[in-house]
C-alpha cells in the first residue's frame, strides 16, 4: 500500500534517490523542487511498509480539479517494481477518473504500469525517449554572450498564455501545467531590447527536466535557443537541481544543441498516456 510521505521525511528520501543516479534524476528534481516549496502539484508517495529497493510515485494532488492532466512520475529499482502493480491498484491515494500520462517509466517500471493502468483507462499511447543529463559544468562555466539587439530573463506568469498556444503537446498537458511551470520553476526567455518581445524561450517541466523550448520562425538559427538553453540551465544549478532533459529518437535538432552544450544521453525510458479518446491528439 502506498502513503504520503510527510516533508520530515523528505530529504532522507532525496539521499537515497541520489544512490540511484543517474536513473533517479528527474524525480530528484521534483522532489527538491517540493522541498523548497517550487512545486506544490503533488503528493510523494511511498510503500507503507519496508521493501527491497526503492519505491517513488509522485502523483497529482487529487483534490485539485485544476491537477488534471499533470502527468505522473515513477521511480523504481527493479526490485520494487515487482510490487508496483499492486500498490498503484490498491491506493485510495490515486485518482484513475482522469487523464493521465506516466513518465520516466523505466524498462523494468513499464510493465507493472501499464497492467495496473490497462485495468483503469481507456485509450492508450505509448513513445519512447532518451534522457540527457548535463555533465561536470557549474554556473561559473556558464558565461553567456548576448547580442545587442536582446535580453534575458526567466519567464513571468503572464507569458504562459503566449507560449501555450506554441505548445504542440497541449492535447495530453492543460495550460494550468504550464502555468505552474512558468510561474514557479525555473526558465529563461529571450525578449527583443526595443519592443519587450518574447522571441524564445524554455522552461523546466514540471516532471522534473527541461521541457518547451521554442523560437518564433522569424528568429531562429541566430542562436537564441541556445542563450535560452543556458539561461536555463544556470538558473537550474542555482537551485540546486541536476539539469536534464527529455528528447525523442527523431529529434536530431534537439540531440545536437544538448550535445554541444554539455548534455550527454544516459539511458531510455517511456512516457506512457492513458486518456479518453477526445483527448488523443491528431497528428
Amino acid at each position: 500500500m502506498l502513503v504520503e510521505a510527510v516533508s520530515e521525511e523528505l530529504p532522507t528520501l532525496l539521499d537515497q534517490l541520489k544512490d540511484r543516479l543517474p536513473y533517479s534524476v528527474a524525480v530528484m528534481n521534483m522532489i527538491h523542487m517540493i522541498v523548497v516549496g517550487r512545486l506544490k502539484a503533488y503528493k510523494v508517495l511511498v510503500p507503507q511498509d519496508d521493501t527491497r529497493g526503492t519505491l517513488v510515485v509522485l502523483w497529482p494532488d487529487a483534490t485539485k480539479k485544476e491537477r488534471d492532466q499533470f502527468p505522473v512520475s515513477i521511480f523504481a529499482t527493479p526490485e520494487a517494481s515487482h510490487q508496483l502493480e499492486d500498490h498503484l491498484l490498491n491506493t485510495t491515494l490515486v485518482d484513475w477518473s482522469r487523464n493521465i500520462s506516466f513518465f520516466d517509466l523505466l524498462p523494468w517500471v513499464l510493465p507493472p504500469t501499464i497492467r495496473a493502468a490497462q485495468k483503469k483507462g481507456k485509450v492508450e499511447e505509448l513513445n519512447s525517449y532518451r534522457r540527457w543529463v548535463l555533465q561536470d559544468l557549474s554556473p561559473a562555466d556558464l558565461e553567456i554572450d548576448l547580442p545587442v539587439e536582446v535580453y534575458v530573463a526567466p519567464l513571468e506568469p503572464h507569458h504562459a498564455k503566449e507560449i501555450y498556444k506554441f505548445w504542440r503537446f497541449r492535447w495530453a498537458y492543460s495550460y494550468d501545467n504550464l502555468l505552474e511551470q512558468v510561474g514557479h520553476l525555473p526558465s529563461s526567455g529571450i525578449f527583443l531590447r526595443q519592443t519587450n518581445e518574447l522571441i524564445s524561450w524554455r522552461t523546466t517541466c514540471i516532471n522534473g527536466y527541461n521541457g518547451h523550448g521554442y523560437t518564433l520562425p522569424e528568429h531562429r538559427m541566430k542562436g537564441y535557443s541556445r542563450i535560452a538553453l543556458k539561461f536555463l540551465t544556470k538558473e537550474s544549478l542555482c537551485l540546486g537541481l541536476i539539469p536534464c532533459t527529455t528528447i525523442r529518437r527523431c529529434n536530431s535538432a534537439s540531440e545536437n544543441l544538448y550535445a554541444t552544450s554539455g548534455f550527454q544521453p544516459v539511458y531510455d525510458f517511456f512516457v506512457f498516456h492513458l486518456v479518453g479518446s477526445d483527448h488523443m491528439r491528431c497528428d
